[in-house]
């Protein structure tokens, strides 16, 4: 319940029916309850802004609001109420108020109608028919209980997203798809999917990567961070986790399952500041997965495995500059990665086939977190 001053708590309601034919109904009963002391916590009891839509759009909805949207957000209103009321005069159920009420009537909320409800299938208990004022005391006397059952569940659907990352010609990139399908079809997106039975989180994104991009080969998965803003997919509740793989050398892709084709892409900025360049968001994921493998390159020996099985400490800080975004001193670099235990191990080899002195060839050691750590430089100067 709505909680006041002290110990003292007041019910909360929500009211459903036919906005579009019983508004004025409506608002009385919501006059009643709220002279009564009780919280209205949905309709808003604003200026209708918008009639003529799928659902009514009120002053207080944001001026873009889908009406799935809008529905979204009726349902956690009603959810956490202490209790439904159905304004339904004639006995009218709409086809919302009917779809409501079975959302409703699965997580055992407490609903009361303002008359008998005409062509509903389920059985109407005589002792929830009752107008708003006799309800009111009714809840006041206690003889009956303005408490759900129990809370509502949020039902979502698990999903994955994968941001992998490697260096091509000395900058990074992302590799992306086009989405075959709708929503998005034709934007570019991150591969991923939906959990299949029985899978995990894990199995999922392998699988997934798989099947869009054709990669075959084992990559280490990182779990970035899960998604999970109501209004991030027009299908509906979708919660996603998003993961991080690193990779060198790998090989141009192409599309599969649903997506259209599949590119590597040079990571920009562009990519998440500006929500028209990737679906869903997938700006948002990819800025976040960037940020933590900046990170992790500080604290741990990540960055090996952007580079090949043997390679130059050249080669490593380029893996640097590139993630980064920075210039960082060749010299100052070098010392600071043989000061490093573990971190690369000589292979007692040279580069071949370049001009000049031949460089020494280094492999990865066996050191996982960098002690001590290689902080980005506080002052950035671009690549």
């Amino acid at each position: 319940m709505s909680r006041t001053s002290g110990n003292e708590t007041r019910p909360s309601v929500a009211i459903i029916g036919s906005f579009r034919q019983h508004l004025g109904e409506v608002r009385e009963a919501a006059r009643v309850f709220v002279e009564a002391g009780f919280t209205v916590k949905s309709p808003p009891m604003d200026r209708v802004r918008d009639g003529n839509r799928g659902h009514i759009v009120f002053t207080s909805d944001p001026i873009d609001a889908t009406d799935h949207q809008i529905q979204t957000e009726t349902f956690y209103k009603i959810f956490s109420s202490d209790f439904v009321y159905v304004v339904n005069p004639g006995g009218y159920i709409g086809r919302t108020t009917s779809y409501e009420l079975g959302q409703i009537h699965q997580r055992g909320m407490a609903v009361y109608y303002a008359e008998p409800p005409l062509d509903l299938p389920i059985d109407v208990p005589a002792d929830t028919v009752v107008s708003a004022q006799g309800l009111v005391g009714a809840i006041r006397l206690q003889t009956i209980a303005a408490k759900p059952v129990r809370r509502p569940r949020v039902a979502a659907l698990p999903a994955v997203d994968i941001v992998i990352l490697t260096i091509r010609s000395g900058e990074l990139c992302v590799l992306l798809i086009k989405r075959g399908k709708e929503p998005y079809r034709g934007k570019s997106a991150l591969p991923g999917g939906f959990l299949r039975p029985g899978e995990s989180l894990e199995k999922a994104a392998s699988r997934e990567l798989q099947e869009e991009t054709n990669l075959n080969g084992s990559f280490l998965l990182k779990q970035v961070h899960t998604f999970s803003k109501p209004e991030r997919d027009p299908r509906g509740r979708i919660v996603s986790t998003a993961f991080l793989a690193i990779a060198a050398g790998l090989s141009d892709v192409q599309g599969a399952s649903d997506a259209a084709r599949a590119d590597w892409v040079e990571v920009d900025e562009s990519m998440w500041n500006d929500p028209q360049r990737l679906a869903f968001d997938h700006g948002e994921i990819l800025q976040r997965s960037v940020e933590h493998a900046r990170t992790l390159l500080e604290h741990t020996t990540v960055a090996a495995d952007f580079c090949p099985r043997k390679f130059t400490i050249s080669d490593l800080r380029r893996v640097y500059e590139a993630i980064w975004g920075v210039r960082l001193n060749p010299q100052n670099f070098q010392r600071r990665i043989r000061d490093i235990k573990g971190f690369v191990v000589p292979t007692h080899e040279l580069q071949d086939g370049r001009q000049g002195r031949p460089a020494e060839l280094f492999r990865r050691g066996p050191a996982q977190i960098l002690d001590p750590p290689i902080i980005r430089p506080r002052q950035r100067q671009r690549a």
